[in-house]
């Protein structure tokens, strides 16, 4: 992770010039970072999600056809988003899973 809390997936769906990736070859990457458990919802310190920063349409087409969001992180997204306390009443495992999916 980066110092602004970006993740792997954050900085290849963001790269851009000089050189572009081609459709193959990130898509093939972000499969890769997928299928290793990378989450396209986790948020950097900012708030953005690799969606949101997305640098071409190539990026964000790649990333809407190979991710999926799991109920687990839909629910932790929902913490966040309506500061929902939960500190003490879930295992402390769970504690930073839930922090990846808000701004940090």
């Amino acid at each position: 992770m980066t110092k602004m809390g970006d993740t792997p997936l954050h900085v290849i769906v963001n790269y851009q010039k000089p050189i572009r990736i081609d459709f193959r070859t990130l898509h093939a990457i972000v499969t890769c970072l997928i299928e290793a458990n990378a989450h396209i919802d986790f948020t950097n310190r900012v708030g953005k999600t690799p969606l949101q920063l997305a640098a071409t349409e190539v990026a964000e087409i790649v990333l809407k056809q190979t991710a999926n969001i799991s109920l687990v992180c839909l629910a932790a997204k929902a913490i966040c988003k309506h500061k929902i306390s939960y500190e003490r009443q879930v295992p402390v495992t769970l504690c930073k899973f839930v922090q990846l999916h808000g701004k940090r």
